[in-house]
């Protein structure tokens, strides 16, 4: 998944990836390239990067998606123009 500012719509056309899924085994982060500027008064975001944070999503507690989907929210509407979900498996990608 992810989720980019539509000024190029993709990586391949040079756009800007906003949100991304990272598989760091056993875990799953959800990365957010800005992430540093969010507000985040829940403290889910981890990581000490200039600007990208992420969350572990296998941390999550259920009290806590509210503020998970607070923040998504944040990150998208932070996007310059409209945004484009990639949601599609690739062709050829291995797991």
């Amino acid at each position: 998944m992810f989720l980019y500012t539509s000024s190029g719509g993709g990586p391949s056309d040079g756009g800007t990836a906003v949100l991304r899924l990272v598989l760091d085994p056993p875990n799953l982060l959800l990365h957010f390239a800005e992430g540093a500027r969010l507000p985040d008064p829940a403290g889910l975001l981890r990581g000490e990067g200039r600007r990208g944070r992420y969350v572990c999503l296998g941390a999550i507690a259920s009290g806590d998606e509210p503020a998970l989907r607070a923040l998504i929210a944040v990150a998208a509407a932070s996007t310059s123009a409209t945004t484009e979900i990639d949601m599609d498996p690739k062709s050829g990608a291995t797991a």
